[in-house]
């Protein structure tokens, strides 16, 4: 794995040595595979890796007893310090005295010593968590695009949680008022009435419209026989039933539309229906209740 990833460092495949380099110093966790591992991220870009590692090299060499490693190391850790990105959190005092307040940055806990402190960063997106017991949890997203580059990110006030939402079985259902109240009834029934009677009237006219005209044709030639005057009666009657009818119908229409129109439910009405139904000796009654 070693051996792999110096070859592919060698030929400036960064991407593809880095992971292999990183697998070897888990697996055997020497020096030279850490030395190695901190010139591929800066190859590869990852400055402030490349400088907390070759830094840790430094002092695992110090340890050592290798003065050439580790001057070697902390002389590349020198030269990228000047290139290196920061992050520096800041927390006001009312939000450090949160109980059980944390911080982390990329999902590693900050101690409160690095609060205000200049940490090294890689360029890309981190992300920044903070909570506390009893508050709301606060998360941002911060852009690191430039070497040098510097950002300062104030952690809020964190709020306290908001009223708890109600889960679905908890909820009310929501209540829609009826469509058909008692007076819309009223005004169906008063319209039906009155277009049963239009239809009557119009029977009716046309009844006396026939047998006055039947009453011509036995009038012709004068002059009339006996059968053309029971048609003209005939069609009087039928005319006079066809008017009042017609102004009956006519006036139960109009009163139930206008039942039907002023009828209609409130936004805060609902209302409550029952129907029965049962046989009589005069067929089936349907019954409905308010």
């Amino acid at each position: 794995m070693f051996a792999d990833g110096k070859a592919l460092m060698q030929q400036g495949d960064y991407e593809r040595a880095c992971p292999k380099l990183e697998e070897s110093y888990r697996l055997d966790p020497a020096t030279g595979a850490l030395l190695a591992l901190g010139l591929c991220h800066e190859g590869q870009g990852k400055l402030a890796s490349a400088w907390a590692e070759l830094m840790n090299v430094a002092a695992l060499a110090s340890a050592e007893h290798n003065p050439e490693r580790e001057q070697a190391a902390r002389q590349r850790a020198e030269s990228l310090a000047p290139r290196l990105a920061f992050l520096i959190v800041q927390v006001q005092p009312s939000v450090a005295r949160l109980p059980d307040l944390a911080i982390q940055h990329d999902g590693v806990q900050l101690r409160p010593a690095a609060w205000g402190a200049q940490i090294p960063v890689d360029p890309g997106r981190h992300l920044l968590r903070a909570s506390a017991k009893g508050r709301e949890p606060w998360e941002a997203e911060i852009l690191i695009v430039r070497p040098g580059q510097r950002a300062v990110v104030q952690i809020p006030e964190l709020v306290p949680p908001g009223p708890a939402k109600p889960s679905p079985s908890e909820r009310r259902p929501r209540t829609t008022p009826s469509p058909i109240t008692p007076v819309r009834l009223a005004g169906v029934a008063l319209g039906s009435a009155g277009a049963t009677s239009l239809l009557f009237a119009a029977g009716a006219l046309w009844r006396a419209l026939s047998q006055d005209a039947a009453a011509d044709d036995n009038c012709r030639p004068a002059p009339c026989n006996a059968s053309a005057e029971r048609q003209r009666a005939s069609a009087t009657e039928a005319g006079r039933f066809a008017t009042i009818a017609s102004i009956g119908g006519g006036a139960l229409l109009g009163t139930g539309i206008v039942l039907f129109v002023v009828g209609r439910p409130s936004p805060n009405q609902t209302t409550t229906v029952r129907w029965a139904a049962g046989l009589t000796s005069h067929g089936i009654e349907l019954r409905r209740d308010f």
